[in-house]
C-alpha cells in the first residue's frame, strides 16, 4: 500500500494494510465499496488463493471473515464488478482457470504446490500435484510433472528413482519421503469455475459456476456492458493461457465468450457463431472505450498477436451516457419502476486493464444520484444527461 504525499509515495503497508502482506500470489484487485458504507474496500484474487475482501475501517483495511468465499480456493485470475441482479449493491465476476483441464479439481481432490528448499541449495523447489487413479483403482495424489522437469530443480530428484516406470508409479508421499518437510509450504486449489459472485449484504456472498462455455480456457479479460440493449447488464470475457510448461500444454480452447444477462443473476452464452465476437489468442486484457462518434468499443490484447476491436453492430438510434468526473466514486440509478441500481467507477479491473469510466444510461432511468469519494452528492434528471447517437 503506498500513500501519495504529494507526489511522494510511501509505503504504509504495514500501518494501513498489514494482513495483505502475505495474502499470496495476487492476479488481480478492485477497489470496490462491496458492504454498501460508502467507503472503497478492496477484494483481491489470485493462484492458489481464496477470494480475499478486505473492508474498510476508518482508513485501515482488514479482511472480512465469513464471506462465503472461504471454501473457494481457485487459480483466478481477474475480477470485475456491477449490479448485474439490479437490488442496489455491487455484485462480481470472478475468472478462473475452468475446467478444460486434466487436474480434475474438487474440495475433495484438490490441486497442491508443495514449495521448500529441499536440496538446500538457497533456492525454493516448487512440486505441483493432483490426483489420478491408481493401479488398485483408487485415487490418489501424485506429482504432476515429468520425471524430467524435477530433475532439472535439483539432482536429488533424479537419483531417487532408478527409472521412468519406478517414477511414474510413485505417489506424492513416496516422492517427499527422504526430505525434511517441516515448515514446507502447501498451497491448494479446489475450485476451478469462473464465477458470479451475488452480493447478499454485510460482506456476504454466494459463488455460482458461469454456464459451461465459459469453462473451456482460463478467463482473463471481463468488461460489463449492456450488448443488447434490453437494459440488463451482459459481459464479454477472454482467456487462454500459452505459457504454460511442456507437460500441460497450453490452455488454447477459448475464443472469446459473450453471455447475456437476464437482470436477475443468471447468464446465458452466445456461440461464437451469432456473436461474432472471436478472440482466440493467447489473450489477455480487454477494455472499454469510446471513439470520437460516441461508440462503445471493445478492445482486446493477445500476447505475440494482434490488437483485435470490436463494436456493437446494432446500436440505439438515441441515447444518453454519462462520463464520470475524475472524483466520482460510485453512481445510483433511479429506474422508473421504483429499483435502484448502483454503478461504480473503476480505476482499473478486469485483467490488467483500465476502461473508460463513462456509461450508457438506460432509457428507464429517471434521476441519477452520484457519489464522489468524499462522499458529496449530486443529482443529474435523465433529461440532463448527455445526447449520443442522431
Amino acid at each position: 500500500m503506498l500513500r501519495n504525499d504529494r507526489g511522494k509515495f510511501t509505503n504504509v503497508t504495514e500501518e494501513v494494510g498489514r494482513e495483505l502482506k502475505h495474502a499470496g500470489m495476487i492476479t488481480d484487485a478492485l477497489w470496490t465499496d462491496f458492504d454498501g458504507d460508502g467507503k472503497l474496500d478492496l477484494i483481491v484474487v489470485g493462484e492458489f488463493m481464496e477470494i480475499l475482501p478486505f473492508k474498510n475501517t476508518a482508513g485501515k483495511l482488514t479482511r472480512t471473515k465469513n464471506s462465503g468465499f472461504e471454501k473457494y480456493s481457485g487459480w483466478w485470475n481477474s475480477i470485475t464488478g456491477a449490479d448485474f441482479d439490479k437490488d442496489g449493491d455491487t455484485d462480481y465476476l470472478l475468472g478462473n482457470l475452468g475446467l478444460n483441464n486434466y487436474y480434475n479439481i474438487s474440495e475433495q481432490q484438490p490441486l497442491r504446490v508443495y514449495a521448500k528448499d529441499f536440496d538446500l541449495n538457497e533456492s525454493t523447489d516448487a512440486i505441483l500435484s493432483c490426483y489420478f487413479k491408481s493401479e488398485a483403482g483408487d485415487m490418489r495424489e501424485y506429482p504432476v510433472h515429468f520425471w524430467d522437469e524435477l530433475n532439472a530443480q535439483s539432482p536429488k530428484f533424479r537419483n531417487q528413482f532408478s527409472s521412468y516406470k519406478q517414477y511414474g508409479g510413485a505417489t506424492l508421499e513416496a516422492l517427499l519421503e527422504p526430505y525434511d518437510t517441516v515448515g514446507m509450504l502447501v498451497l491448494k486449489a479446489n475450485y476451478s469455475q469462473t464465477s458470479y459472485a451475488e452480493n447478499e449484504g454485510n460482506g456476504k456472498f454466494s459463488l455460482k459456476p458461469l454456464p459451461k462455455l465459459v469453462q473451456r480456457s482460463p478467463v482473463n479479460g471481463i468488461v460489463v456492458a449492456d450488448l443488447n440493449f434490453d437494459g440488463n447488464l451482459d459481459a464479454f470475457m477472454i482467456g487462454n493461457d500459452h505459457g504454460n510448461e511442456v507437460f500441460s500444454g497450453k490452455y488454447d480452447a477459448g475464443t472469446g465468450t459473450v453471455l447475456l444477462g437476464d437482470g436477475k443473476g443468471n447468464f446465458t452464452a452466445v456461440p461464437l457463431v451469432k456473436s461474432g465476437f472471436k478472440v482466440d489468442g493467447d489473450a489477455k486484457a480487454l477494455a472499454k472505450l469510446k471513439n470520437a462518434a460516441d461508440e462503445e468499443l471493445f478492445i482486446a490484447t493477445q500476447n505475440l498477436d494482434s490488437v483485435r476491436v470490436f463494436r456493437i453492430r446494432e446500436k440505439l438510434k438515441v441515447a444518453r451516457s454519462f462520463q464520470a468526473l475524475p472524483m466520482d466514486s460510485y453512481a445510483e440509478l433511479h429506474h422508473e419502476n421504483g429499483s435502484k441500481e448502483k454503478v461504480e467507477f473503476y480505476y482499473g479491473s478486469g485483467y490488467l486493464s483500465q476502461s473508460t469510466r463513462s456509461m450508457i444510461v438506460p432509457s428507464t432511468v429517471t434521476t441519477m444520484k452520484i457519489y464522489d469519494y468524499s462522499g458529496n452528492e449530486r443529482i443529474l434528471e435523465y433529461s440532463q444527461l448527455a445526447l449520443e447517437g442522431k
